[in-house]
């Protein structure tokens, strides 16, 4: 009977034995499992912002139009769309329109437009042709992060100086007199389109 009894203490001494190493290891699970999500935070979700603003010149309105989203913070949103329409300010008739390519690139999660609006203005040649000249940017810190891009009254694309190994003399020529202001028939500053909360 003694040798029944000493059975059974041994095997209840390792079921507790067992039972207590098993709960040390899942304590330890859950401390790793907790200590891993206070390094590596989860990011909240990005939100999508329906962006729209309007430059009204002479017999033509201006409309850019983006779907952007704060993905890499609030004060410089991407864009998976984005538009430039000219419009007749009579009816309200589409005109031209362009519409950006959303690209998807190495790290990137979605397709993002690459360029950016930093201003729109409207304004005459030294012949007296109304044209739209945009500032343009992609973000970076490069010389060919930047550049101009003139429209015709129709808002047809008429001009570049992204590539600058080919010059383009119409876009120079508006780009030099823009900042004159019998030139100038309007202009709209974008530096806050891309912004949270801002127009």
């Amino acid at each position: 009977m003694n040798h029944t009894i000493s059975c059974r203490l041994t095997a209840l001494l390792c079921a507790c034995a067992l039972a207590a190493c098993s709960d040390k290891h899942a304590a330890q699970s859950v401390a790793a499992s907790a200590s891993l999500a206070a390094s590596d935070p989860v990011k909240p979700a990005a939100t999508e912002y329906v962006k729209h603003t309007e430059l009204d010149c002479d017999d033509r309105k201006i409309v850019l139009d983006a779907t952007c989203s704060n993905l890499y913070g609030p004060e410089l949103m991407v864009c998976s769309r984005q538009s430039l329409t000219v419009l007749d300010s009579a009816n309200g008739k589409e005109i031209g329109k362009r519409d950006f390519d959303a690209k998807q690139h190495d790290g990137d999660t979605q397709a993002m437009v690459e360029e950016k609006i930093g201003s729109l203005t409207c304004m005459r040649s030294a012949s007296g042709e109304r044209y739209i000249v945009a500032e343009m940017s992609n973000g970076g810190n490069c010389e060919q992060c930047e550049w101009d891009e003139v429209y015709d009254w129709q808002g047809k694309l008429a001009g570049s100086s992204r590539d600058r190994s080919k010059p383009n003399k119409l876009v120079a020529d508006l780009v030099s007199t823009s900042q004159s202001k019998e030139h100038v028939i309007g202009r709209s500053e974008l530096a806050h389109f891309y912004s949270v909360g801002k127009q």
